[in-house]
């Protein structure tokens, strides 16, 4: 406990003597973590199984059972899914119309996990300017006391130097805990976009298979 209260109060300390360069530094972290915890709840409520969704939807299609593919895509949550249901449902229009429309609902449902990245990117780039902002201010105080009393007075100078690199430090930890999470979220929209390519290759495929099949049963089954 000790340890703890030493801990924060030095936190706090550290935190006074950068100045208010601090509170923009302070309000950029706020915004960093609550866009990572609502990226975290969106790709978490996006989870599915997968490969059992396309196996379901294929073998289903190949059969002509396209209502029951349907339903398969229900079963299961996120933009593969989605999409995969958005395509079996054009399944009557010709193979570009039904990539068109597969490829409207994979641009929605990709942008829609894409929302706020933005933001991270931003503070991640952002944070450590201001950062050495508050460095340029502390070494702007720090020489101006150095002007005005010259070495009578260190302890001016030293305060500035603490604003220097305090703000500096904060900064760059605001950005090394941002990073990571930016970067695995974009990983995760990637994995995405090829699933659904992947589901859409798979859907076209049993689409093709059941439309050949359907034409030779129609020529299987004509007088001679």
């Amino acid at each position: 406990m000790e340890f703890l209260s030493s801990f924060s109060g030095t936190l706090m300390e550290q935190y006074t003597a950068g100045g208010p360069v601090m509170h923009v530094i302070l309000a950029c972290s706020l915004i960093s973590l609550a866009t990572i915890l609502y990226k975290s709840i969106v790709f978490y409520r996006s989870r599915s199984d997968v490969k059992a969704l396309i196996v379901g939807v294929k073998r289903n299609v190949e059969q002509g059972r396209f209502e029951k593919a349907c339903a398969v895509c229900e079963q299961h949550r996120g933009p593969v899914a989605i999409a995969l249901k958005v395509g079996v449902l054009n399944c009557d229009l010709p193979r570009d119309d039904l990539e068109r429309h597969m490829d409207g609902a994979e641009i929605h449902e990709l942008a829609h996990l894409e929302r706020a990245l933005g933001v991270l990117a931003t503070i991640s780039s952002i944070a450590p300017l201001v950062g050495f902002f508050g460095t340029v201010v502390g070494m702007i105080v720090s020489f101006k006391a150095l002007a005005a009393h010259g070495m009578n007075q260190p302890e001016l100078v030293a305060e500035g130097i603490s604003v220097a690199l305090v703000t500096t430090a904060f900064g760059l930890l605001v950005a090394f805990f941002t990073q990571p999470f930016l970067n695995y979220f974009i990983g995760k929209v990637r994995d995405f976009e090829n699933q659904i390519e992947i589901g859409r290759i798979a859907l076209l495929t049993a689409l093709g298979n059941w439309r050949r099949r359907r034409v030779v049963g129609s020529a299987q089954g004509q007088p001679s």
